[in-house]
């Protein structure tokens, strides 16, 4: 592979590349787990829910708080897990640690008696009724979409970034990648979330990309780090969405492919591997973020399916989504406001990138990632890593 070292050409930041944006690709269905692991009812129970769920686009257009929802709608989401003794209980049907588990993400507390007959009598999901389908309620509340928050050169993933025709706000730098064909395979391309470098759609190619964000005083053209070169489109209200990611271009010495840390000594880089891999259930992961900066996680559920909340009263619905617990002993979330864009990696040596943070529950009790794999081919990039 070529290494990238074009840097955006004079005045990009103003005109735009002359490109048409590509549609959506149409990716393979990968739910984010092995199904022969999985009971069959269990199965046909998640993708019966996704349909009602993803239909649901205009019964949620006004919802603003927990508070709004119905019995419907106070579903949130779903998710593939395995019990932990911490859900052994009257209020979920698991009765084994280990055992495979339909997670539903509530907005409203609710007994999984009570979730059970919501699924099989109002959305008419049978396979729900089934002893195999073990369901365990997690009170969530709406899904939204998500301090490193100083500039630095060369950039290094973790810190804050955001486009500047955004309102005040910030997200994350994630890491970088480069294009996997010419020309794009000669830049150095910044990853990171469509709603951070994109705007919610609302962004145009070439819109500065500014290292602190905005909502962290960055302006541009002073601060800016890339200009936004490719970015997949969120559809809203209910058709199924992949993924919630962009990239944009960098000049090569104004980067780093490692991720930021801090310590005892103030902060440092962590290299990440170049080389992915797939999320697993319980499995340890780790992440830098502009607002928690790096975390521990455990990998609660995958195959989420779930509504995220956008700026501006929007509403989209994903499918195949990675859900992640804080592990840390003082009860620390994974993720925060602010953190969207990060890389997810395995906790260990190697640090594989699985995930692209995306979004979190309103009482930070889950965090969501796009599969990497999904990412990375919907973008058409390579990760650049140093491992």
């Amino acid at each position: 592979m070529p290494g990238p070292s074009q840097p955006p050409p004079e005045g990009f930041a103003r005109s735009g590349e002359d490109v048409v944006l590509p549609p959506p690709r149409d990716l393979p269905e990968d739910l984010g787990f092995d199904p022969a692991e999985f009971p069959p009812e269990l199965l046909e129970a998640r993708a019966a829910i996704e349909e009602v769920l993803s239909g649901q686009g205009d019964e949620r257009s006004g919802i603003r708080s927990a508070d709004d929802v119905t019995e419907l709608t106070n579903i949130q989401g779903i998710g593939i897990g395995r019990a932990t003794l911490s859900q052994l209980g009257p209020q979920a049907d698991a009765v084994e640690p280990g055992q495979p588990t339909l997670t539903v993400y509530l907005a409203q507390p609710r007994s999984a008696e009570d979730v059970k007959a919501v699924l099989v009598d109002r959305m008419g999901v049978g396979a729900a009724a089934s002893p195999r389908v073990v369901v365990v309620p997690v009170v969530t509340g709406p899904i939204e979409a998500q301090l490193f928050d100083f500039q630095q050169r060369p950039a290094p993933g973790g810190i804050s970034v955001l486009s500047d025709p955004n309102a005040l706000g910030f997200g994350t730098l994630g890491c970088l990648t480069t294009g996997r064909t010419p020309p794009r395979d000669q830049r150095t391309l910044i990853l990171s979330c469509n709603h951070i470098l994109a705007n919610s759609n609302l962004g145009r190619l070439g819109d500065c990309v500014d290292q602190p964000a905005t909502g962290d005083a960055g302006v541009c053209p002073d601060d800016l780090i890339a200009v936004l070169e490719r970015f997949v489109p969120v559809t809203f209200g209910g058709p199924i969405n992949s993924v919630d990611c962009a990239t944009a271009w960098a000049d090569a010495a104004n980067v780093s492919p490692n991720v930021l840390a801090r310590g005892p000594g103030g902060t440092f880089e962590l290299a990440i591997s170049s080389t992915t891999a797939a999320a697993t259930v319980g499995a340890a992961v780790g992440k830098s973020g502009r607002t928690t900066e790096v975390t521990a996680g455990t990998v609660q559920e995958v195959g989420a399916s779930h509504w995220v909340g956008y700026p501006g009263g929007n509403s989209a619905f994903f499918s195949g989504s990675i859900a992640i617990t804080g592990s840390s002993s003082l009860g620390l979330p994974f993720t925060g406001p602010g953190d969207s864009g990060a890389i997810v990696w395995t906790d260990d040596e190697n640090r594989n990138p699985i995930g692209l943070h995306f979004a979190g529950t309103n009482n930070l009790s889950r965090s969501f990632s796009n599969q990497i794999d999904t990412v990375t081919q919907a973008l058409d990039v390579f990760i650049t890593g140093t491992i």
